[in-house]
């Protein structure tokens, strides 16, 4: 049974996914360090924007942690598990997978954050 940050994005997850649409931010209280999912009709789709240029300078990282993750890059429309960079941003397809969402959001915190795993997340789900 997960408990701690994987209890919270689990659970943001699952409140997010009941909706017709909306998104969800994890973040640690800090204004510039965050994951977050937007409700799209295949599921939940991760974005990494590069408007700061911390997340920028991040985008080869990113994506080779998508890749470790059994993501691809997508030829065409993002399907489940595919991503792409854009000029604004990574965008990748998560679906409904839940489990996929805490291990990516727990590692993204751990390697470009600098967090633990016993990391405060706060998750903010709005519609």
């Amino acid at each position: 049974m997960p408990f701690g940050p994987s209890e919270t994005i689990r659970d943001a997850v699952k409140k997010l996914l009941e909706q017709k649409e909306g998104f969800v931010v994890f973040d640690d209280g800090k204004d510039d360090e965050y994951v977050q999912y937007s409700l799209e009709p295949r599921g939940l789709m991760f974005n990494w924007p590069t408007m700061l240029p911390s997340y920028a300078s991040r985008v080869g990282e990113v994506a080779a942690l998508l890749r470790e993750l059994d993501f691809r890059e997508a030829s065409g429309d993002l399907d489940i598990r595919t991503y792409e960079v854009a000029d604004d941003g990574i965008y990748a397809q998560f679906g409904r997978d839940a489990e996929r969402i805490e291990s990516f959001t727990l590692e993204a915190f751990r390697r470009f954050f600098g967090q633990s795993e016993w990391l405060k997340l706060r998750a903010r789900v709005e519609m």
